[in-house]
């Protein structure tokens, strides 16, 4: 197979590859005639005498480029292969020859914004698909995020299925469903643990709150009977009056006084007194509604709660060290300050004055960096090699904040110490030098060269110390 040119149509950017001798028309009549979800959409065109299929690869991005340094997880993995299945399969109710579509990572496009993935049908290709799954598998194998168990199951499961000799797309649909289900389920499992943990805890917290607002109520009721009011009052007169009465009916009998001398009167006088006081104290305790030792209970058999002091322990440490976790946003303004930016770095600072000096960092290593026109935008410094530039910034190690410049824009690299710029199917273009360049074209780039990355305009730099 020929490698395939890319051209740009008004609008729309193309693959364009030469028919092939072996090609079936009926093949070529179905795909034309009849789109089919998850394959690139094509129109033949017909030029000196030659069949041309043009494949429409407009704001997506090959496979190849958009993970040339970048890792795979589970989910991205599930999607590609997912979406390769699910096109071959529906190609079978075609009648469509399922070793005519190319699985090279070159020619699978993904769209940006949601992962869609596309693949080419060449009529006459004639690739076994078999070998085509093994290979594809292999590419991803080296693409996977090895800190992804799940990954690497689903993956290495796909490629074991493909190396044997009977390999069915139930038996490579039944294992990627099983891996990405059981992640699933995993997450499933986690997040009713989390919601029943939350349900406790606030089952805790509420009988907690049930809790003190009976104390509360209680308290109060108490508070009210023992508040002290003018009837209150006139009984406990009543009842000092009483003991008083007692007490002087008890002496004028006489009974108090002893003929054997004082002591034993004494003794008499605090033999009346006591239980007299005893029940005088009884009484206004009575009546104030003062709690007797009876209706003194253990507080602590009816306290409802199930928090432990160690779960509140482990809460309070996982709040703690909330703040210290890195904010995404803030982490990526700093690694594109440290790549892009030649700006001051605060290093240290010195006390002068009540003022603080700010000490700039050192200067940056030599290399070479792109220096806007516009000073709106900041410099590029290209620290590694290849460089994507975009305006995605998770994904590009060179931001450019403008609405004309794609998510993946273009890529720089550097061959024997030659940096070459190649463009990434970008919607408004890359130019040097103001001529555009094609669709994945690679061009040499020269010290001070014009570089328009769309409207944004750079020139190639050296820096050195």
């Amino acid at each position: 197979m020929n490698r395939p040119e890319y051209k740009r149509d008004l609008y729309t950017n193309y693959m364009i590859f030469e028919e092939n001798e072996n090609a079936k028309d009926y093949c070529a009549r179905m795909i034309i005639n009849n789109p089919i979800n998850g394959m690139l959409r094509v129109e033949r065109r017909r030029i000196d005498e030659k069949d041309y299929y043009y494949y429409d690869i407009t704001s997506r991005q090959a496979i190849k480029w958009l993970f040339e340094r970048g890792q795979l997880n589970l989910e991205q993995t599930y999607r590609i292969l997912s979406g390769v299945l699910t096109t071959l399969e529906q190609a079978q109710e075609y009648l469509l020859c399922e070793d005519d579509f190319v699985l090279d990572p070159e020619y699978i496009y993904l769209g940006i914004s949601n992962f869609e993935t596309r693949i080419c049908y060449l009529p006459g290709y004639g690739q076994d698909m078999q070998k085509q799954l093994l290979q594809l598998t292999e590419y991803l194998m080296n693409k996977i995020d090895y800190k992804d168990e799940e990954a690497i199951i689903l993956i290495y499961g796909v490629n074991k299925i493909c190396s044997e000799g009977t390999c069915s797309f139930a038996q490579l649909r039944n294992h990627i469903e099983e891996c990405h289900d059981g992640k699933r389920r995993k997450e499933t499992a986690s997040e009713e643990k989390t919601d029943a943990g939350e349900k406790d805890e606030d089952r805790n917290r509420k009988r907690r709150i049930d809790h003190q607002l009976k104390e509360d109520v209680a308290f109060e009721e108490k508070k009210e009977e023992a508040a002290v009011t003018p009837m209150k009052i006139v009984l406990m007169l009543l009842t000092m009056a009483a003991g008083v009465g007692v007490a002087y009916f008890v002496s004028r009998t006489g009974i108090l006084f002893s003929n054997r001398g004082l002591y034993a009167s004494l003794i008499r006088i605090f033999l009346l007194m006591v239980p007299l006081g005893a029940v005088e104290l009884i009484a206004f305790r009575f009546i104030l509604g003062l709690p007797t030792a009876n209706e003194i209970v253990d507080e602590s058999e009816e306290i409802p709660f199930v928090f432990t002091r160690e779960e509140e322990s482990d809460a309070d440490i996982s709040d703690g060290w909330r703040e210290y976790l890195p904010v995404k946003e803030e982490e990526r303004a700093i690694e594109r300050e440290e790549k892009t930016g030649f700006g001051a770095v605060p290093a240290e600072t010195a006390k002068d004055g009540g003022t603080d000096t700010v000490v700039l960092a050192r200067a940056q290593e030599e290399g070479y960096y792109l220096e806007p026109s516009n000073q709106n935008y900041e410099k590029i410094l290209l620290a590694e090699f290849p460089f994507f530039v975009g305006k995605l910034p998770s994904g590009v190690d060179g931001v450019i904040e403008n609405c004309a410049v794609s998510r993946f824009h273009a890529k720089l690299e550097k061959i024997e110490n030659e940096i070459y710029l190649v463009d990434l199917n970008s919607t408004n273009g890359t130019f040097v030098n103001g001529k555009r360049l094609k669709c994945n074209e690679r061009i040499q780039l020269n010290l001070t060269d014009q570089i328009h990355f769309a409207d944004v305009e750079y020139r190639l730099k050296y820096l050195q110390c």
